[in-house]
């Protein structure tokens, strides 16, 4: 529990510190994109009003990303991700592709000794070159519950209950890892964790 406290607060740290070179106006912008839906691939929407950071369940679209597979101890897991984020910006900007303003992350493990995740940034535009460090990957199409997680790491165990709550209620269960994209802010009560969790019926 210790070593995961940890994680989060250097996480935190280092996503205050990405969060420093975007203004509230791109922020704006992205919350404008990740909230559009297109109604065809809505299944469901809200059915919880006490709960508003519930989004629904809907298709999410194949969408191609830089991506960087890494795997770290839980106290070294924050540096790398920064070190992932920095190559493949460099990547970005060698490749001349359009971006996401946000990074993203999937989690397929999170045990006590061995963190296995994967660093991305979603793509605009198709790269005409190979990246140098990153690797283009298709993240599949598939459906997903959506999830807004306000805030720093401290309290996100809570909104990963709610979704399990919710889960069961719909009939439900998860297929696939986690993808997180965060929407950041000067103002840490007011980051957002776009949780997706891909989901089945049972």
């Amino acid at each position: 529990m210790k070593k995961y406290i940890l994680l989060i607060i250097i996480f935190d740290a280092f996503l205050l510190s990405f969060c420093n070179s975007n203004n509230s106006s791109k922020e704006t912008k992205e919350n404008e994109k990740l909230n559009t839906k297109n109604k065809q691939d809505i299944i469901t929407i809200n059915k919880y009003p006490n709960d508003t950071n519930y989004k629904g369940i809907m298709v999410i679209p194949e969408q191609m990303a830089f991506c960087i597979l890494d795997s770290a101890l839980p106290k070294e897991a924050p540096s790398k991700m920064e070190i992932n984020y920095s190559k493949i910006l460099k990547d970005v900007e060698f490749t001349k592709v359009e971006v996401a303003e946000y990074p993203g992350c999937i989690f397929y493990s999170n045990q006590p000794d061995k963190i296995v995740f994967e660093t991305f940034f979603l793509l605009k535009t198709k790269p005409q070159q190979k990246p140098r460090y990153s690797k283009p990957v298709i993240l599949e199409k598939t459906l997903g519950l959506l999830y807004d997680h306000y805030g720093t790491f401290n309290t996100i165990h809570r909104s990963y209950d709610k979704i399990k709550k919710i889960l069961e209620q719909e009939g439900y269960i998860q297929c696939g890892p986690t993808r997180e994209i965060y929407i950041l802010n000067d103002d840490t009560a007011k980051w957002r964790t776009r949780i997706i969790v891909p989901i089945t019926k049972k």
